[in-house]
Parts: C-alpha cells; structure tokens; sequence
C-alpha cells in the first residue's frame, strides 16, 4: 500500500488502536499486529515510533498529549484539495484535452506529480471519437427515417453487407497444460497475411417457417485458367482466386447466388 501523510483525526485514530493493542499483550513494532495496524493507515512503522517518541516526550514535560502539534515530515503534500479543485476545473473548462504538459504549466506543478495523481485516483485515459456537424434538417430527416420503421417488425428484411476476414490470426491464445511446448504457427509473410472477401446476407429467425436468418455466405472469386501445369493445377485446369467486389461482380453474386437463396428460404412466408 502507497504510504502517505495522516491527518490529525488518523493520528488519534492510530494512537487509540496500539494503545488497545497493547493492552490485550504487549508487541514489538515489528510484530505481526502492529505492522498490520501501519498497513492499514498506510505508514511506515518507524512513522508510529516517532509518534511514540514525541508523545512521551510530551507527557514527560508535563503536557498534555496532542498530535494536532507533531510536525510533519519529508515531502509537503502538493496536491491539496485546492490543487485538485483547480485541476476538475481546468479540465473541464478545457473539455478534458490537455496534456500532462499544460496542466504542469497552468498549475505550476511537476507533471509527473500529476500524472500519479491521476493513476492513482481513477483517471482513465480514453478515445474521444468525431461526429459531423447535423444541421436540423439533417436531424429532421434521420428523425423522419426513424419513425418510418418503427413499427416495422423486419421480417421481411434481408440484410446484406462484403465483409474481409484474414486466413490466419497473428497471435492466438490456447489452453495447454504446464510446460507444454507450444508449435509457433508457420505462414509465408508476417506482413501479408492472406485474406478473402465474402458477401453475407442475413435476416431475422423465422421459428414458423424454420428460417434461422443466415441466408447464405459467398466468398468473392474469379475463375482462372491455368497456363501451365505445376503442382497445383495441370495446364488447362479452372481454378477460383480470391478477387475484390465490384459492380459487375456484385450484380452476379445478388442474381445468381443472394436471391435465390432468399426466394427458397422465403419460400412459405
């Protein structure tokens, strides 16, 4: 646990449980409970020692015990709740989007120091994406849009959408047992990986008339005609490679292949 200075309340608070400590058995400052205690208020236990040592310096001169007057030592807190107020605001006045390096200039505090401030407190560092601008009309037509299918059950709605999928992935976590030798897995490139582009078209699940909604799945090829024999064709053979999809391509793949899938899928509704 990070150790930190206490205030006033803590330092009674700490006094008040080795005090019961110590009356139930006396223990050393290195013993388990009061390295537990220090713990928990997130101290060293030389801190309490010192503690100790001031305060029975204080009941040996005839005064009365007050931890409200011990110094505190080593490094002055720079984050004070005023700083911490002042960093919220600057932030938020600026929409969160300065550096470490501006606030160190605003503030006049070491970036570093506020950099742990802000891990230690629960800031997080996240994406701040970009949306256009909508004029109202712009709004009015999607709002328009929306209610246009609102009541719209889509049971009757194919969707389709080309989508790329690479062949292989790059990293890939397995389940093995302890010290099982893991094979790296093997291909050409790093760099290219291969991939393929396919066309899918789905729907809603149909229950009455066993529709479970996947449509249909095709991979985006051409034909080829093999110019020479090698070992994977022989001359003359027809073979598929992978291709990108384009409007002529498109319109054969939504004639031959998408629509006469939906018409059999779709064929009792």
């Amino acid at each position: 646990k990070k150790k930190k200075q206490l205030t006033t309340i803590e330092r009674q608070n700490l006094l008040v449980e080795y005090n019961f400590i110590n009356k139930l058995q006396h223990f050393s400052l290195t013993s388990g409970p009061i390295i537990n205690l220090c713990n928990k208020y997130g101290i060293h236990y030389t801190t309490l020692s010192r503690y100790l040592r001031k305060v029975q310096k204080q009941v040996k001169n005839g005064d009365k015990p007050n931890v409200a007057s011990l110094p505190h030592t080593g490094r002055p807190t720079v984050m004070t709740s005023q700083k911490v107020a002042e960093l919220e605001e600057v932030m938020e006045v600026n929409k969160y989007r300065l550096t470490y390096r501006d606030l160190s200039t605003l503030l006049e505090i070491p970036k570093a120091t506020i950099a742990r401030y802000c891990k230690n407190n629960g800031w997080k560092v996240r994406s701040q994406i970009v949306k256009p601008i909508l004029s109202i009309s712009s709004k009015n037509k999607r709002l328009e849009f929306a209610k246009s299918y609102f009541n719209n059950s889509f049971m009757n709605w194919v969707d389709i959408d080309e989508k790329i999928f690479y062949t292989q992935l790059i990293s890939k976590k397995i389940k093995v047992p302890e010290n099982a030798k893991i094979e790296p897995l093997r291909v050409q490139s790093k760099h290219n990986i291969p991939k393929i582009m396919v066309l899918t078209a789905i729907s809603r699940p149909h229950p009455r008339i066993h529709v479970d909604g996947k449509i249909g799945l095709w991979r985006i090829t051409e034909t080829k005609i093999a110019e020479r024999k090698s070992k994977n064709h022989e001359r003359g053979d027809k073979y598929e490679v992978d291709t990108t999809l384009n409007a002529s391509k498109f319109f054969d793949l939504m004639t031959k292949k998408v629509i006469p899938s939906v018409r059999r899928n779709f064929k009792t509704s």
